[in-house]
């Protein structure tokens, strides 16, 4: 297989680092709990066949399941990885007690499963990916929204608390009804989808206000980012989900963040979480310029400029 150019080149999960490397056309993994990362668990996350953890970066084999496909896209979580390639194909291994790995199992893989893209993916083309900790979320090219793996606060959108080891379809009702998702991103426990009109929907826990929609309240369904305040009049282009936390870029170039605080990763000056967007503090290192890309880790943001600086 080989790696599209022009693509993000890594993922980082909760033990292992997966590195899609551009020139080679190979993917490596590098287990961050042989490191002294997290706890000592082996569950086949490095995708080589094994559960033998490894101090270096290492090349997945060549698998039937990957043999002459192009990688666009390839995310971590918590022990285990998703890889999506150009034709549409999913292709995960590692940890699956949640069913996370979407081949309608719970059944741990230490080398690569194909997805099962029957049922609800039947017929569309999926054309992004969003790995949380132990959900996934994939968007297709029609506009909808699919998720699998656990769904204890409702993350998965289906409008019920069940895990799913295959995909389920996010209920585009209600906020979502009549809009195009064109982007989707992963938390710990909730979900976000940006439309084609510029805004926000989420779902899933909300116990810090993770939904961003002025309550504390946890959503089976999707419900609207608010709009006033800090989004008041704006476009949002990009979206970035923390474990907690989340960033919105918009149009104009203003950051705005929403969730849990308590260690500054909102980026406006307190430690309050905030359940409605508040504006990123852009003075300072920011000032004058232009954000590129934005990410959101586990109790911290980060933003890569125009002029090559990350803040």
């Amino acid at each position: 297989f080989r790696v599209a150019r022009g693509r993000e080149r890594a993922r980082v999960g909760h033990e292992a680092i997966l590195v899609v490397e551009q020139e080679r056309g190979v993917v490596d993994v590098h287990d961050r709990a042989a490191r002294g990362v997290h706890h000592d668990r082996s569950l086949g996350q490095l995708g080589d066949g094994s559960t033998v953890r490894s101090l270096v970066p290492k090349e997945i084999p060549t698998h039937a399941l990957l043999d002459g496909k192009t990688i666009i896209s390839a995310g971590a979580g918590y022990l285990h990885s998703l890889v999506l390639s150009s034709d549409g194909s999913l292709v995960s291994w590692g940890y699956n007690i949640y069913g996370q790995l979407g081949d309608g199992s719970k059944t741990h893989r230490s080398s690569p499963v194909a997805v099962n893209q029957m049922g609800t993916l039947a017929g569309r083309q999926v054309i992004a990916i969003a790995v949380g900790p132990y959900h996934q979320l994939v968007l297709c090219a029609d506009g909808t929204v699919h998720a699998w793996g656990h769904n204890s606060h409702g993350q998965l959108g289906d409008g019920s608390k069940n895990d799913a080891s295959l995909p389920v379809q996010v209920q585009q009702v209600g906020v979502l009804a009549n809009k195009r998702v064109v982007s989707v991103a992963a938390g710990a426990y909730h979900s976000l989808a940006l439309c084609s009109d510029g805004t926000v929907v989420s779902w899933g826990f909300n116990e810090e206000g993770e939904l961003g929609n002025g309550s504390l309240v946890s959503s089976l369904l999707p419900v609207a980012v608010d709009t006033a305040g800090a989004l008041a009049g704006k476009r949002v282009t990009q979206i970035a989900a923390g474990q907690y936390h989340n960033m919105a870029l918009c149009s104009d170039g203003t950051l705005v963040s929403w969730g849990y605080n308590l260690r500054g990763q909102l980026g406006n000056g307190s430690t309050s979480h905030a359940n409605a967007p508040v504006a990123v503090n852009q003075s300072g290192v920011l000032a004058g310029k232009m954000i590129r890309t934005l990410r959101a880790g586990l109790f911290h943001s980060a933003v890569l400029c125009d002029d090559g600086t990350v803040a």
